[in-house]
């Protein structure tokens, strides 16, 4: 009697142990998946929207410099001049075009890719009244080449450093629905947490008292 008891006894302890052992593993388990949840939500935030505004901004602040360059096109005193300027607006629609190849790469969902194509064209736009310009200037039109650089050219500017704008704000509204999701699994993570180190507590004890009797 004394034997089987003990028997009963032991069995308990080991089922006690085994409990707490699974306990210890749903809580492990459900952190470490908690928390590659969020580590992959803030490396999309970092891989995507983030680098798309950023990229938007340098595109927009390169178009500015582009335009400042085509200025200097029309003033040019020289050839070394006019050359000089040209190549800085070379440099510019190349580095336009590098930062919207990374928006491009990097944008999120039909409505931001819709986007970035529209800017592209408007961008590729731009093109025909640069060559204008320089064909006037060439041909010794300075007054046509300066009137369309101010009035022509400054407006499609205008409407290309308005679209890299909505690009880098479409990606900042993506950056914050992240966010909001990262918080949202943030709490969850944490009320799972909670609940299930209390319940560990809990368990714990009740075993404890089950296997002295």
């Amino acid at each position: 009697m004394h034997a089987f008891a003990h028997t009963i006894r032991k069995h308990k302890l080991t089922l006690g142990f085994l409990l707490i052992i699974l306990l210890f593993l749903s809580f492990g388990i459900t952190t470490v998946r908690g928390l590659f949840a969020l580590g992959r939500l803030t490396q999309t935030i970092y891989e995507h929207p983030l680098v798309v505004s950023n990229a938007s901004l340098a595109a927009g602040l390169n178009m500015t410099k582009m335009h400042r360059s085509m200025k200097d096109v029309v003033l040019s005193d020289s050839a070394a001049e006019l050359e000089k300027a040209l190549q800085a607006v070379a440099k510019s629609e190349a580095d336009v075009y590098r930062q919207l190849d990374i928006v491009r790469e990097n944008i999120l969902g039909p409505e931001g890719q819709t986007l970035e194509r529209e800017t592209r064209q408007l961008f590729i736009n731009w093109k025909p009244i640069r060559d204008e310009v320089i064909r006037d200037l060439k041909a010794g039109n300075i007054t046509k080449a300066e009137r369309i650089t101010k009035a022509k050219g400054a407006e499609h500017v205008h409407l290309l450093e308005t679209k890299m704008l909505e690009l880098s704000s479409y990606a900042r509204q993506k950056a914050d629905a992240f966010l909001q999701d990262a918080e949202s699994k943030r709490s969850q993570l944490e009320a799972i947490t909670i609940f299930l180190s209390i319940a560990g507590v809990f368990i714990s004890v009740v075993i404890a008292f089950v296997t002295t009797l």
